[in-house]
C-alpha cells in the first residue's frame, strides 16, 4: 500500500468510528440503551489504548536498541 492509501484507510476508519460514536452517544435512538453506551465506552477505551501504544512504538522505533541490548545466553551453553 502506498502512503496515500494508508492515510485514506486511516481517515476512513476514524470517520466511521466517529459516526458510530455519534449514533451511540448523541442520538435519542440509543437513549437509555446501557449496552450501547457500555460498548461505546469500551470502544473509546480501546482506541485510546491503541493510540498510546502506537505513539510509544513509534518513539521506540527511532531509539538505538542494539547498543543497549545485552542478552545472557549462558544458560543455553
Amino acid at each position: 500500500m502506498t502512503n496515500t492509501q494508508t492515510l485514506f484507510a486511516g481517515v476512513t476508519f476514524i470517520e466511521m468510528r466517529l459516526e458510530s460514536f455519534g449514533y451511540i452517544f448523541g442520538s435519542n435512538l440509543e437513549l437509555g440503551n446501557e449496552a450501547a453506551f457500555e460498548a461505546g465506552s469500551q470502544a473509546v477505551k480501546g482506541i485510546m489504548l491503541f493510540a498510546v501504544t502506537w505513539v510509544l512504538s513509534s518513539i521506540v522505533a527511532f531509539l538505538d536498541v542494539e547498543k543497549n541490548l545485552q542478552i545472557n545466553l549462558g544458560f543455553i551453553c
